[in-house]
């Protein structure tokens, strides 16, 4: 489950012994603001469902074990009501096995019913694991992918002249994928056989995925094929802030630890994010960008034969911190407990009546939901005047694990 994307120690509140003190869940970006497995696995399924739009919109069509050779897999089939672009979500049966079970599955698509991967080999599905694979996925130019044994990461068509399609499958499997509208295709990186069909089609298998694998066909289209750790380091970011992420405002760049923005300067492609070692950063990026630049420094890149931008990122040299020469700075946790302190501008608690079924003790009422406040520390000041008193008397009430302090 996906219970929030970032956490922290109660989010900023106090902890009690109801929760972790580290108040994550298991969240995709730790309290230490570490990004985890979780936070690369909520990125592929993200990216998956940007690229494949047709996937918000789509009806039943199907599920049951009769998809699968293995009775232990699980399918449910999907089709778009607009385009009948289908998704084959597969998961064990049950959907609590910790197993690794293998099989081929049964497709339907526009050039007919496969049984896939059609080369040697099979799917494997490790436990807790599932996949979605899509078929009759349009591309650009006509072209279209007919089934993928690869998940759909993202397309990228800001090059119109060179689109690249990203797929990635986990290390070791077969990859296998059918195109139409293509021909005439080589690889570049990495290695498979490209086999073209008399109805027009064209095969692709990869026996075994390993880190990153590139293909480009004669009409330009290029295809990036991951396994999952090269897909961990994989990000598509947008050249725009549109929500919706226009294939043609996408970059494909692989190898860094994060990135967080990417935009086009002329002839310089900037990109924004972290890194945790030295790395090769690599970007599918339209002519006439020649250069690349990380966090403002400039890396010396080169062009590839198939038209991405290489580079080579080092870390920069960094001496040991020297904690005696740091200034130290602090500030006051609760300045607002100080009798100098100004709280002209708080909200006053002056209600003389509340429709709540706990009527307080003593007016005006002081429940913090009356003023709008409804969570986390609450903070009340108070004055009162009179030359005998000795002393304040507080009736407090809260949740569970509450506690409070006066001064």
């Amino acid at each position: 489950s996906l219970y929030m994307l970032y956490g922290g120690t109660n989010w900023g509140g106090l902890s009690c012994p109801l929760v972790g003190t580290s108040y994550d869940y298991s969240s995709p970006i730790q309290e230490t603001r570490i990004i985890s497995t979780k936070y690369q696995e909520t990125k592929l399924i993200g990216l998956q469902v940007r690229a494949a739009k047709d996937l918000v919109a789509t009806e039943r069509a199907g599920n049951g074990t009769s998809y699968s050779s293995n009775p232990l897999i699980w399918t449910t089939e999907l089709r778009s009501v607009d385009t009948n672009s289908g998704f084959y979500i597969v998961r064990h049966n049950p959907s609590n096995l910790l197993s690794a079970d293998s099989f081929k599955l049964s497709v339907s698509t526009t050039r007919g019913n496969f049984t896939i991967p059609q080369s040697d080999g099979e799917f494997v599905l490790n436990g807790h694991e599932s996949k979605i694979l899509s078929v009759d996925y349009a591309l650009t130019g006509g072209r279209a992918l007919v089934y993928s044994t690869a998940e759909v990461l993202a397309l990228s068509t800001v090059d119109a002249r060179a689109p690249v399609l990203t797929l990635w499958a986990p290390a070791g499997t077969v990859g296998e994928f059918l195109l139409s509208g293509v021909r005439s295709g080589r690889f570049f990186q990495g290695s498979g056989k490209i086999t073209n069909r008399p109805d027009g089609t064209t095969l692709v298998s990869i026996p075994q995925v390993a880190g990153v694998s590139v293909l480009q066909f004669a009409d330009g289209l290029r295809i990036v094929v991951l396994d999952k750790p090269a897909a961990y380091s994989t990000f598509v970011p947008s050249l725009t802030a549109d929500p919706a992420a226009p294939h043609n405002k996408n970059l494909v760049v692989v190898g860094p630890h994060l990135v967080r923005s990417a935009k086009i300067n002329g002839l310089v492609v900037a990109l924004t994010g972290d890194m945790n070692t030295a790395t090769t950063v690599e970007v599918f990026a339209p002519l006439p960008a020649i250069a690349l630049t990380w966090n403002g420094r400039l890396l010396i890149a080169t062009r590839t034969l198939y038209g991405s931008l290489k580079a080579r990122y080092t870390p920069p040299a960094l001496d040991g911190v020297k904690f005696g020469k740091a200034v130290w700075r602090s500030a006051d946790g609760l300045p607002e407990s100080r009798a100098d302190y100004d709280d002209s501008r708080w909200t006053k608690a002056d209600k003389m009546s509340t429709l709540s079924t706990f009527q307080p003790d003593t007016l005006p009422v002081l429940y913090g939901e009356e003023y709008g406040i409804w969570m986390g520390n609450i903070l009340w000041r108070g004055r009162f005047t009179g030359a005998d008193a000795t002393g304040v008397f507080l009736s407090v009430a809260g949740g569970n694990a509450m506690g409070y302090s006066a001064y």
